[in-house]
């Protein structure tokens, strides 16, 4: 498949897809599954639900939110790919986490969900005809292709992965 272009997604998310290198996307969504299931089974549950500070997500919290996207962001590429012209509406991701309870979930749960969930939709979006993956439509009062979907979940993932990363590695030194 080839990377979407501009004006297949919101300029804004631009910063996720310049995270992606070239390649097929789907075995690049496979490669990520795969680094991020090792990284979270090398992360204990106490350093999981470790909030760093007042107001900021926990490991636990910000994979659940990885899942709520993905998720959604799924849907969207389903809808749009069946020629529905239904406008989406966004979702507030601060709702998403407040209410996901993901503190009172272990990690290893959280890594079997996102490991069937990302599995789930690279089956869905490989299947898709070219002419699906050029369909467009709204969410959140933006236009999207059903092309750039795929990258932007791996985008999304790669953004808050990094973020997981530098979170352990503050951590690490601050016990040091």
């Amino acid at each position: 498949m080839t990377r979407p272009a501009a004006g297949d997604y919101p300029e804004h998310y631009q910063r996720y897809l310049d995270l992606i290198p070239e390649g097929n996307i789907y075995s690049i969504l496979a490669q990520q599954l795969e680094q991020t299931v090792m990284l979270l089974n090398s992360i204990g549950q106490d350093k999981a639900t470790e909030r760093v500070e007042e107001g900021s997500w926990t490991i636990n919290e910000i994979i659940g939110h990885v899942i709520d996207t993905e998720r959604v962001f799924a849907y969207r590429g389903l809808v749009f790919s069946r020629h529905d012209e239904t406008e989406l509406p966004g979702f507030d991701q601060n709702d998403y986490v407040r209410y996901g309870h993901f503190n009172d979930r272990s990690l290893q749960s959280l890594t079997e969900e996102i490991r069937y969930l990302r599995r789930s939709n690279i089956i869905l979006f490989q299947n898709l005809s070219d002419e699906a993956l050029d369909l467009k439509s709204h969410a959140s009062g933006y236009s999207f292709s059903v092309r750039a979907i795929p990258y932007l979940l791996a985008g999304h993932e790669r953004h808050h992965i990094n973020k997981i990363r530098t979170l352990l590695h503050t951590k690490t030194l601050e016990t040091n």
